[in-house]
Parts: structure tokens; sequence; C-alpha cells
């Protein structure tokens, strides 16, 4: 996580959107008056809903490890193919649809089991965020 300093005062509450300009980075957890904390999506915790841009097969995507996210509960038969491009998918109250996460670098399948085994590089360069941008507005 991090602070920002934009709180309150600036219109930042809890639970917004937080972008850099590539992707989504995270989200606010705490607004205080004139600072905010940031959960990033390389944090254990963060999970959200999303889909592929193209064949818009949903699921669940949270940090795997480094710089890498996973894509969960994507079934076996699903159309899901290096390169696509992961977006946020407006299953929640917190995020807007269509917001940039990723995109795909790896599709792998146990034959064992029900779901593909999906890798997603983010767009968000976590490690080195200088400006932020806190979406403001909740989906209608």
């Amino acid at each position: 996580s991090l602070l920002i300093n934009a709180g309150s005062q600036s219109g930042v509450l809890r639970d917004l959107p937080v972008i850099d300009r590539r992707g989504l980075a995270g989200k606010v957890t705490e607004a205080f008056d004139k600072t905010s904390a940031v959960q990033l999506l390389f944090d254990p915790g963060f999970k959200l809903s999303c889909l592929d841009q193209r064949s818009r097969v949903t699921g669940i995507v949270s940090w795997k490890t480094g710089q890498l996210l996973k894509l969960d509960y994507v079934p076996s038969n699903a159309d899901l193919q290096e390169g696509d491009e992961i977006v946020t998918s407006g299953l929640s109250s917190i995020y807007p649809p269509g917001l940039k996460i990723g995109r795909v670098i790896k599709v792998g399948q146990d034959r064992e089991s029900l779901f593909k085994t999906v890798e997603v590089s983010p767009y968000a360069d976590i490690y080195n965020l200088e400006e932020l941008f806190v979406i403001k507005t909740y989906p209608e």
C-alpha cells in the first residue's frame, strides 16, 4: 500500500479506484483530510472481478508473485489467449467497466483441473508509480 497526497478535502473517498497513466493500480482504503491510503494490485488481499476484452470471459484477478497477476476461476473450456487484454468487468460497485488491468502472458491447463491457469502482466508500473489518479465518480 502507499499514501497519496489527496484526501477527503479533495473529494477522495474510501473504495474509489486508483489508476496510473497505463491502467488500474489499486483502490483507496482510507481517506484522511489531506492524504489517502491506497491498496495496490500487488497486495495479497487484493481481488477484482475482470473480463477478457476479446472473448468476454470473466474471472478474478489477484497478485501472483513478483510483478505478475493471476486470473482465477477461468473455466477449462474458455477462449483465452496470450496477448488478450484484461479489463474490469463492471460487476463491482467500486470499479467501472473497462478499466485496463493488464495483458495475458501465459495460459496453461492442468488436465485434472476445471480451471485454466492464467498469468497477467499488469499495465500499471506498480514499483515505479509517480502520478496516480483517483476516479471520483461511481458508475451509474
